[in-house]
């Protein structure tokens, strides 16, 4: 028996089988099929395939369970940046997520209050120059992380 998991935009497969070529290939048409019929449906978003691939990297911690717009007020609103690094602080201490995607990432972002829509027009530069400056970590396959030196200041700040 071999396992594969496979990220297909919101879709998260697992496919475990003895013949994993052909099991593969029919699971991915499945669900690129499904993208076409219900490509937005709210029982499959990108945060929650995220978090269901995610669900058992980390314990959340229940001393940091603050919503969304508590991180941003402690990290700073005043940039599509910095509320991208609440977001990311709040996807690894709420949620629990070692790693997790761009989209989801964007869509926690975008939950805050502060958040404006000409912040969607520097995302993608926010995400290099974060990644670049050590704040996030680009995995090989498109996750994201937030280091553990990084994770241990971001407690502190949210503990002050």
């Amino acid at each position: 028996m071999t396992s594969v998991k496979v990220a297909i935009g919101p879709i998260i497969l697992e496919v475990i089988s003895d013949d994993i070529e052909t099991d593969l290939r029919l699971a991915v048409q499945a669900a690129k099929e499904l993208m076409v019929v219900a490509p937005k449906s709210p029982a499959m978003t990108a945060e929650s395939s995220a978090a269901a691939t995610n669900r058992n990297s980390q314990t959340p911690d229940a001393t940091f369970d603050h919503g969304i717009n508590t991180y941003v007020a402690k990290f700073g609103g005043d940039s599509g940046r910095r509320i991208l690094r609440a977001a990311s602080f709040h996807l690894s201490l709420v949620d629990g997520l070692e790693s997790f995607s761009k989209d989801s990432l964007i869509a926690r972002a975008r939950e805050a209050r502060e958040w404006k829509k000409d912040y969607v027009n520097t995302q993608a530069t926010d995400l290099r120059r974060m990644v670049t400056s050590g704040d996030l970590i680009e995995r090989s396959n498109g996750m994201f992380t937030v280091p553990t030196k990084a994770l241990e200041e971001g407690k502190a700040l949210l503990s002050q």
